[in-house]
């Protein structure tokens, strides 16, 4: 080795030297990260923190504090700890509702800018604030918190009741032209945290919630969905004749409840007239009946057609009124906006101009629905 090589040698091992070292004991791991605005104007940050004892045992607490920023907020927080909080290990931050009507943006920039956070945390929203959430779940013995409302997100993303919600999925999303985001809202059922809807998002502001249930109905037009279990209202009358026989009670219902597993549904759009804003959305499901809460006779190949044409006309009635709801809210979370703008020539229209024409969209749903299984249901 020349002495050149030696001199840099010996001068990286000086500069190693010198770089302060902490042990993990030292510092105090923020898991989840909440954000709530209060009614002076300030925000409260309320942290969910790993904390490792020198024992190697694993203990959580929460702390939080009140500053006008969340940088702020956090170093607040550490005076009333022992230990330096260490941001880089976030998997969920949490905004409560009515900070998130004010818009997300502002709290979103300052996390992407911190080198030291991962872009591949959670996002998600509180009902009523981030602070509820992460206190109830700690009070219920059942839950170990710096594990749980992670993994509530991951498992019901995997299980595709609700889409890609990680910070760099939010943040495509939000400056997408013709398309508006949505996010998981997070609130309490039975002393517990639990997903119960999804906030829809004009630009960054939350305006309006679907349920669960009908998010996959958006989240085919953007992907193909495996997997899933949805469930069809389907009319008794066309189905009088097929039906064994029933007692009074069993007469006077109007509906069956068909569970169903979605081997693949996908959705394509295409813009029809664009002077008119007419478009047509083609969608296409295979699915297996489950479960039926009513004994009809499905052995007649002419029944299941009839059963899927029910099918077909059920799915193509809740894209019409979900189509409907966000048209009121100004949010276009199908992402019309993208079809419409791969159309225009010259200057394409920005998202002002799209959401100005949002409104006065009119789509013609096609659906396609095949029944491939149904089992030992009659």
């Amino acid at each position: 080795m020349n002495r050149t090589c030696v001199m840099i040698l010996a001068f990286l091992i000086f500069l190693a030297g010198c770089v302060p070292t902490k042990t993990i004991e030292d510092l105090g791991i923020i898991n989840n990260y909440g954000v709530d605005q209060l009614e002076n104007g300030q925000l409260k940050s309320t942290m969910v923190i790993y904390k490792f004892a020198k024992q190697n045992e694993e203990t959580s607490q929460i702390v939080s504090g009140e500053a006008n920023t969340m940088k702020r907020a956090r170093q607040i927080a550490n005076q009333y700890t022992s230990f330096e909080l260490a941001p880089g290990s976030i998997q969920l931050a949490l905004f409560g509702a009515e900070l998130a009507k004010q818009g997300l943006s502002r709290y979103l920039d300052p996390l992407e800018r911190d080198a030291k956070i991962s872009d591949m945390m959670y996002l998600a929203i509180a009902e009523p604030t981030a602070e509820k959430i992460i206190l109830t779940g700690n009070k219920n013995p059942r839950i170990n918190l710096n594990r749980y409302l992670n993994d509530l997100i991951k498992q019901n993303k995997k299980n595709n009741v609700i889409p890609d919600v990680r910070l760099i999925d939010f943040s495509n999303e939000y400056f997408k032209i013709g398309r508006d985001p949505y996010l998981p809202i997070l609130s309490i059922k039975d002393n517990q945290p639990i997903i119960s809807s999804v906030a829809l998002f004009l630009d960054d502001q939350l305006v309006g919630k679907i349920p669960l249930d009908k998010v996959y109905l958006i989240s085919m037009l953007h992907k193909p969905i495996k997997k899933l279990n949805i469930q069809a209202a389907i009319p008794l009358k066309p189905f009088k004749e097929h039906m064994k026989k029933q007692s009074t009670k069993q007469q006077s219902r109007k509906y069956a409840y068909a569970d169903l597993s979605l081997r693949k549904g996908k959705a394509k759009t295409k813009l029809l007239d664009s002077q008119n804003l007419k478009f047509q959305t083609n969608v296409k499901l295979s699915v297996d009946l489950m479960e039926l809460s009513e004994e009809i006779d499905l052995r007649d190949p002419k029944v299941i057609k009839k059963f899927e044409k029910e099918i077909e006309n059920e799915v193509k009635s809740q894209y019409e009124k979900l189509l409907a709801y966000t048209q009121k809210l100004g949010a276009d979370p199908f992402g019309y906006g993208v079809v419409y703008r791969t159309h225009q020539k010259g200057n394409k229209p920005g998202n002002d101009k799209l959401h100005e024409i949002y409104p006065n969209i009119d789509v013609d749903f096609n659906v396609d629905v095949r029944i491939l299984h149904h089992g030992i249901i009659p």
